[in-house]
């Protein structure tokens, strides 16, 4: 039950490009640990990448409420805003 593992295979599967398998693995975790913010910027980080937009901003912004004083989190979140 290693959140971070699990967020840290999930990275870097994002890295490989292998995005659908990243994209299981980041809404397992989020299935496992709903208030885990990392998962959904993980997550929101790949759907970037595969253009889905949309989905994208709505996993960041969940990132950001449920950590707002993280400064990564919310730049992440600006960025998406200007897709």
């Amino acid at each position: 039950r290693c959140l971070q593992c699990r967020y840290n295979l999930g990275a870097s599967l994002f890295h490989l490009e292998k995005y659908d398998d990243g994209e299981k693995v980041f809404t397992d975790l989020i299935s496992l640990a709903p208030t885990y913010a990392y998962a959904y910027a993980g997550l929101g980080d790949l759907l970037n990448k595969k253009g889905r937009f949309e989905q994208s901003l709505a996993a960041y912004r969940r990132a950001v409420e449920l950590t707002p004083n993280d400064a990564v989190l919310q730049a992440n979140l600006g960025n998406s805003l200007f897709q």
